[in-house]
């Protein structure tokens, strides 16, 4: 998967993605998951899908903004998640926020839609940050 030290040192302090790190605090929770859902097709995904066609793809600018704009959200959902972990289903029972998360992530990928799975942990997601 690609990681944040990829991206180069002049795309993560940009304006605009510092602009971003400030503005996220004030967004409501639906909106910085719905963002994170939007972002992640259009970074994470694009970038790991070249990246299996070709081990020599070369993300583009769009791609890389993208992505660090993943990270900044994903860093903003980790410090609304409450660390405390619910016992609603037996899959996500103990599960930490980064493993749900994480799994989360895998899921999305897989379909254009919300699968049933992408769904319970999306509600899992909401619930632990209301």
């Amino acid at each position: 998967m690609f990681s944040y030290k990829d991206i180069p040192h002049e795309i993560k302090e940009s304006y605009e993605i510092n602009s971003l790190r400030k503005a996220v605090p004030k967004w409501k929770n639906r909106t910085v998951l719905s963002i994170y859902l939007n972002i992640y097709g259009m970074g994470m995904q694009a970038i790991t899908e070249g990246q299996m066609k070709e081990p020599d793809y070369s993300p583009s600018e769009r791609e890389f903004y993208c992505a660090a704009s993943y990270f900044v959200l994903r860093k903003e959902l980790f410090k609304r998640m409450s660390p405390l972990v619910s016992r609603r289903s037996e899959d996500l029972i103990l599960l930490d926020n980064k493993k749900l998360l994480d799994k989360f992530d895998t899921c999305l990928p897989e379909e254009p839609g919300i699968s049933p799975e992408t769904r319970r942990y999306l509600v899992e997601i909401l619930n632990r940050m209301e």
